[in-house]
Formats: structure tokens, C-alpha cells, sequence
């Protein structure tokens, strides 16, 4: 792993990091989902959009490690949770011609309060 880690292409002004973020705690440490949480009634369309600019970046940075050729990243998955609601959206980066362009899955609702027996 660590000789896997030392081959990827960092780059000199990102430094050794996985993440779209360079905020130390997290940045050497794979983020495997992005979570908004809002308040019970608030702040969907907001929290939704914070979620879109982050695996939008995120995607970006994979982009850079894997190298610009590369065809296919991985689904993605999104969190967003508004009081006991819980949303569960994909996002999957693809081209379009030329752009890359990334695609936000529309939501599975989990309702955390129900028991599976």
C-alpha cells in the first residue's frame, strides 16, 4: 500500500494527499462519502448544492491522480440529511464529448426509524 501510495502522480501544489481538500486531518485519509447535514425543514436546495461542488472536486481530484486519460471513476455516493430524513444520492463523472461532465443520481429516501426484523 504504501509503495502504491509513493507511485500515484502528486503533484507539487497539492501535496501527498487523496482528497479535494487540503484541510490536514482528512486529507491523507480517502473520504469514502460526503454528508450535509441541515436542520429538520432547512436548507435542502443549499445543502444539495454543497454536496454537488464537493464530489464535483472530488471527482477533480481523482481525475488528477488516476491521470487525465482515464475513462471511468467510481460511483460516488452523497448523504444529505435534513432532521430524521435521510436522502442517499450517486454521483458519476462521464464525457460528453470533450467535457466531463457529473451527474447527480436523484435521491433513495431512508427512513432510519424503520426495523427490518
Amino acid at each position: 500500500m504504501e509503495k502504491a501510495f509513493g507511485d500515484l502522480p502528486w503533484e507539487t501544489n497539492h501535496g501527498h494527499d487523496f482528497n479535494h481538500t487540503l484541510y490536514g486531518p482528512i486529507a491523507n485519509r480517502p473520504i469514502a462519502i460526503s454528508m450535509e447535514t441541515k436542520r429538520e425543514g432547512e436548507g435542502q436546495t443549499t445543502g444539495r448544492a454543497q454536496l454537488e461542488i464537493w464530489v464535483a472536486a472530488h471527482f477533480n481530484r481523482l481525475q488528477e491522480i488516476a491521470c487525465e486519460e482515464a475513462e471511468e471513476l467510481p460511483f460516488l455516493p452523497l448523504l444529505l440529511t435534513q432532521g430524521p430524513v435521510w436522502s442517499l444520492l450517486f454521483a458519476h463523472r462521464q464525457r460528453e464529448g470533450q467535457t466531463l461532465v457529473t451527474i447527480i443520481y436523484e435521491k433513495v429516501t431512508l427512513d432510519p426509524l424503520q426495523t427490518v426484523v
